[in-house]
């Protein structure tokens, strides 16, 4: 017996981090790198199936509709209406030879989960904090990205993963241009989506 499961994701993070690549690393196509930037305009929507196998009788089949939002600021409004939409999976991308994306991600997820999390709606909230902590349990990874550019590299990986923590998420360097951990990243996204709703 089959079950079959629909969710969405959002992939935030600045332009020119690798949202695209990440994407189209995870999807199967191929992937050009050269040092012409074709940004993204407004949002990208692909979809993967991945297959879980819940028992011995049973598997699982997950359609996931990624949302890939570009990086530009004003985009903003439209990824927080879909994030107040049913967003099940949220993947944050920062470049690790670019410290101010790694700074930049930290703002965008802050805000959107004190947008979203009335824990958090009180005075004492700074708009300026980002150490904001995950309290609805939102199943969401982060990814530091060209970690090929290993003599460039910027943002400390212990650093990232204790961020990664603190919003009860899991940090994973990844690297589009050679494909590394692109794979692992999304099937532990997907499962750790798919036990929650199984335990809930």
């Amino acid at each position: 017996m089959t079950n079959v499961s629909r969710c969405k994701a959002i992939v935030v993070g600045d332009k020119a981090v690798g949202k695209t690549a990440i994407l189209n690393c995870l999807l199967g196509y191929p992937v050009p790198f050269s040092k012409r930037y074709n940004m993204t305009k407004g949002v990208n929507i692909v979809s993967k199936s991945i297959k879980l196998v819940e028992s011995r009788e049973e598997l699982c089949t997950i359609d996931i509709y990624f949302y890939d939002f570009s990086g530009r600021s004003i985009y903003s409004d439209l990824v927080r209406s879909l994030w107040a939409n049913n967003v099940s999976l949220v993947i944050g991308v920062f470049d690790v030879t670019r410290e101010e994306s790694f700074y930049h991600l930290q703002s965008i997820l802050s805000d959107y989960l004190r947008k979203f999390d009335k824990h958090l709606d009180n005075p004492s909230t700074s708009t300026h904090n980002n150490n904001i902590t995950n309290t609805l349990g939102i199943v969401g990874v982060i990814l530091g990205n060209k970690t090929d550019l290993t003599e460039q590299r910027a943002v400390d990986e212990e650093e990232a993963r204790q961020w990664a923590k603190h919003l009860r998420m899991r940090y994973f360097d990844v690297s589009a241009k050679d494909n590394i951990a692109i794979e692992e990243s999304f099937n532990h996204l997907v499962r750790t989506w798919f036990d929650s709703n199984r335990s809930n």
